[in-house]
């Protein structure tokens, strides 16, 4: 896949449509949000504390003809987003000097400006915000999905649904795990990691006794265990058919992982942080089977369905994280049998067409012009920490 999967030829193919895209970039805003989660705050492996509410940064860009692109950035922390929304400022000068029909140039231009201080970080939040909102763009010119303009495989998408947070009890997570199910969805994600193994064993064959035979459920660690630690939960974890176990150590111990493959009964995945392409090569070289990636950092929508496609050829199955408004999309486009996307509820009061699953645990890819995101802007105005903020001169 190579160092960069920030100018691709996926983006290449959906920007080739020059007539309809002669229009520059005039203006780069911002606007902070917080989106209410409803989940009591836990502590992260790194020891904070998490907010109950989830910090965005709504990215809008706008062309001579006034229309609109939108992009959504998230992060733990309001003060993260402070350190994207500068890097996103540096960026915007590049923004304005290209035509839409120009996005290659841009791109480059936008490898070129992130060199000296390097393409990863928080730069890499920048870059990949302003891509998603240059794709986001070009779909609603062009009066086409973002599924459409790749590909489409699909019509409709499977999901699991991310809760079970660590700090809820057994019987709040049966009653929760319960509340899912009868929702529609037919697979669960839950947080593993407890102090003690014994606990995570006695809460996950809890919520596996309670769903029905036909719910798929899957663990997330959240990087907290060591490899022998991983191992042993693993093992320990064989009996309850898991599909997957996420983020069980360390991101960056590629050695650790590549161990843990070939030791856990259960396949694992992980990818979430990761940001260069050679470190998704690195994964798929040491046997992870499921790889998650993440648009924010990996370039934009186009970059996330390149390395979709290299991750297929190495035989493994790509899963977005969150967005799951446009992971349905770029899930659609998926060349890959087997299709996953996460839904967590905290972005629907913020969109103008919310995911409602079938009854089958599976959600309608939308048909509308963009990228799948259109927020609700009544509801970007309630959920606002202040006004849009212009980037560009």
């Amino acid at each position: 896949m190579g160092n960069s999967v920030i100018v691709t030829g996926t983006a290449e193919f959906l920007f080739e449509e020059r007539e309809v895209l002669r229009t520059h970039i005039v203006l780069v805003e911002v606007r902070h949000l917080a989106l209410p989660t409803g989940i009591r705050s836990f502590r992260l492996p790194d020891g904070r504390q998490t907010p109950t509410d989830v910090p965005v940064l709504l990215v809008r860009l706008t062309d001579t003809d006034g229309v609109h692109g939108y992009a959504l950035l998230w992060a733990q922390q309001a003060q993260q987003l402070r350190l994207v929304e500068a890097c996103l400022g540096y960026l915007a000068h590049d923004v304005t000097q290209y035509s839409l029909s120009e996005i290659p140039r841009l791109t480059k231009a936008l490898s070129v400006a992130t060199a000296f201080l390097g393409g990863q970080g928080a730069l890499a939040f920048g870059v990949s915000g302003i891509t998603m909102a240059l794709e986001d763009l070009v779909c609603r010119r062009r009066d086409t999905s973002l599924s459409a303009a790749i590909g489409r495989r699909r019509e409709r998408i499977r999901a699991y649904q991310t809760g079970l947070m660590l700090h809820a009890s057994i019987e709040e997570l049966i009653a929760e795990a319960d509340q899912i199910y009868r929702r529609g969805m037919r697979a669960v994600k839950m947080l593993v990691g407890k102090p003690t193994l014994d606990e995570d064993v006695d809460r996950v064959q809890a919520v596996r006794q309670a769903l029905p035979a036909d719910a798929v459920l899957m663990v997330d660690a959240l990087q907290r265990w060591t490899v022998p630690e991983a191992i042993c939960a693993s093992q320990r974890f064989a009996d309850f058919g898991l599909t997957w176990i996420e983020d069980p150590i360390a991101q960056d111990d590629t050695s650790g992982y590549r161990l843990l493959a070939q030791e856990s009964p259960i396949p694992v995945a992980t990818g979430e942080t990761v940001f260069a392409a050679v470190d998704f090569d690195a994964l798929l070289a040491g046997g992870i089977h499921y790889i998650v990636g993440e648009p924010e950092r990996i370039g934009g929508l186009c970059a996330w369905a390149d390395v979709a496609g290299a991750v297929h050829q190495a035989g493994g199955t790509m899963l977005p994280h969150l967005y799951p408004h446009v992971s349905a999309q770029l899930g659609a486009t998926l060349r890959q049998d087997e299709t996953w996307i996460e839904y967590v509820p905290w972005f629907e009061p913020l969109v103008a067409e919310p995911l409602i699953p079938d009854g089958d645990g599976f959600f309608a890819v939308n048909a509308s012009a963009g990228s799948g995101f259109t927020p609700d802007l009544d509801a970007v105005d309630a959920l606002a920490r202040g006004s849009w903020h212009r980037l560009n001169d």
